[in-house]
């Protein structure tokens, strides 16, 4: 089993190094580098300060170990009118391979079920 995961609401002090994903090329690693994304790391930051990360169109919840240090972020947004989500996860390189990640997108599914209309992922 890995190591102990919970799903947080992305805190001002997470938000920097999140959004490293998006513009920094060692932080989602070598095979999960999309590009240089500033415009959208810019609208990351923005929405943080709207909504916390949390609305009608993609959401975010930070992945929190039980030592408080935070491995990446979940993500979901709608598809299409019909109640369907799609689900993403961005983990640092470091906290990949430890069952993390699996972790984190099982507590998603949950919380997406336990607190949605959806009907699909």
């Amino acid at each position: 089993m890995g190591d102990p995961v919970s799903l947080r609401p992305v805190d001002e002090t997470q938000l920097g190094d999140l959004v490293r994903l998006l513009w920094d090329p060692s932080a989602p690693g070598e095979f999960e580098w999309f590009g240089f994304r500033m415009p959208s790391a810019r609208e990351v930051e923005r929405r943080w300060h709207d909504n916390g990360l949390i609305g009608e169109g993609s959401s975010f919840l930070a992945v929190i170990l039980q030592d408080g240090s935070c491995a990446g972020w979940v993500t979901w947004h709608p598809i299409g009118l019909f109640g369907n989500f799609e689900i993403g996860i961005a983990l640092f390189p470091e906290y990949r391979g430890r069952g993390i990640g699996t972790e984190a997108q099982r507590q998603l599914v949950e919380y997406l079920f336990d607190t949605t209309t959806v009907h699909r992922l």
